[in-house]
């Protein structure tokens, strides 16, 4: 996690009985937190998930998901995000009030053509796409709610997320609760206020589901939440 800036080692391997196998050096440190004799608690923490048999990882504010095995880490893709690049510095500053002004890069998961990722900037948080056979990235545009989509520091489930364009339902897509299967399938979950909310919203729309969803009409906030399961499209070359 790098609570204090000044670790030496980016990943380190053990086995299951504890012993050291490998260790990889980090090259990015915190200037000015060195001194430190105490430091604040954060989630700043590396995120690994599965591309198919591969090990991917990634550690918050900076650049680049590298594929992990015992023997090495090697870079697989870069993320550009120019200057709104989170400065590695200010990850475990108290002061956070800057944090909203850069990319922070969230959850993510992959399939053999698309590499799905969340990002947060401006206290929104949007669903975005990367297509490996276009090498081109997709970012769903802001909400037209912006009230209702903003983040707060008691609600940050929300995401801006795919349009539904098979049957105009409830745009798809949250912060932290997707994930891709095995079968290639995009799985996330729908809160039941969000759903309910655009059944108020939407009563010519919803007459004109089908009836497999028009079934989600007597939904209640406090319900649980709705599973959507989304087949992804075969990677086209």
């Amino acid at each position: 996690d790098n609570l204090v800036g000044n670790l030496t080692e980016k990943l380190v391997i053990f086995d299951r009985d504890g012993k050291l196998i490998n260790s990889f050096p980090n090259y990015n440190t915190c200037t000015g937190y060195q001194d430190l004799t105490s430091f604040i608690i954060s989630n700043n923490k590396g995120k690994f998930f599965n591309a198919g048999d591969t090990v991917r990882f990634y550690e918050e504010h900076t650049d680049t998901i590298f594929d992990v095995n015992y023997k090495q880490i090697k870079p697989r893709y870069r993320i550009n995000m120019g200057e709104l690049l989170f400065p590695y510095d200010m990850r475990i500053s108290a002061d956070r009030s800057e944090y909203p002004k850069y990319f922070q890069v969230n959850t993510m998961h992959e399939s053999p053509g698309f590499l799905l990722f969340s990002v947060s900037i401006d206290n929104f948080c949007h669903l975005a796409c990367y297509d490996k056979v276009k090498k081109e990235t997709t970012v769903c545009n802001s909400p037209s709610e912006p009230d209702f989509y903003r983040q707060t520091d008691f609600a940050r489930a929300r995401c801006t997320g795919f349009v539904n364009d098979l049957d105009d339902f409830v745009p798809v897509g949250t912060d932290k609760n997707f994930y891709i299967n095995r079968n290639d399938e995009f799985v996330t979950l729908v809160p039941a206020l969000e759903v309910k909310r655009w059944f108020d919203m939407n009563p010519e729309k919803a007459s004109l589901l089908p009836q497999h969803l028009r079934a989600l009409g007597d939904i209640r906030e406090e319900d649980n939440p709705v599973v959507v399961v989304a087949t992804l499209k075969n990677p086209k070359k």
